[in-house]
């Protein structure tokens, strides 16, 4: 189908009406910066207490009202899983520097907690699996350098979550959003 032009004037008039030109009471924002981050230096968990995983990302805001948007994937490789353990994790971000403290947790909680899951019955199980997360901090209030850092706990002790394994990095993407 072709695209067809509609002059203004075949509206009622030579100009597009204001409900169509401005949105009147909305705001928008506006991208204000862009860090990111590629991890891949290996890290082994296999402890039910979280630890890092070496993924972290820093930003410095502009304003102390600004919103930062954080994306982040955490590659993660079980190996040689066997038929009487499970095996996932759980991750959770916290940050430090001009605002700290937890900012996201995915599965919190103690015993079986994990947001990436697997089981299997046969003898042995290879799994390779990309997890994808995001958060919006809208509680900062700082215009001093924040790290965010990505930790993980293994679901079970038994059989451990290896982060950045091989050639596979974790990924970190920060993104300022003026309020």
């Amino acid at each position: 189908m072709p695209f067809t032009k509609i002059d203004a004037a075949n509206l009622g008039g030579s100009t597009l009406p204001s409900a169509i030109t401005s949105a009147s009471g909305l705001t928008t924002g506006k991208l204000l910066q862009v860090q990111h981050t590629n991890y891949n230096t290996s890290v082994a968990i296999s402890n039910q207490g979280y630890e890092t995983t070496g993924l972290t990302c820093a930003i410095t805001p502009s304003a102390t009202n600004s919103k930062i948007f954080a994306m982040f994937k955490l590659q993660c490789r079980g190996h040689s899983i066997t038929s009487s353990y499970e095996w996932g994790y759980s991750c959770k971000v916290t940050r430090t520097g001009g605002a700290t403290g937890d900012i996201f947790e995915e599965k919190s909680g103690t015993g079986e907690s994990y947001s990436t899951y697997f089981t299997q019955n046969a003898d042995t199980t290879h799994v390779a699996h990309h997890s994808y997360f995001s958060f919006l901090d809208t509680t900062h209030n700082t215009t001093s350098a924040i790290t965010y850092t990505a930790f993980a706990k293994a679901q079970s002790g038994n059989e451990a979550a290896n982060f950045q394994n091989g050639n596979f990095p974790s990924q970190f993407t920060l993104m300022e959003i003026a309020a």
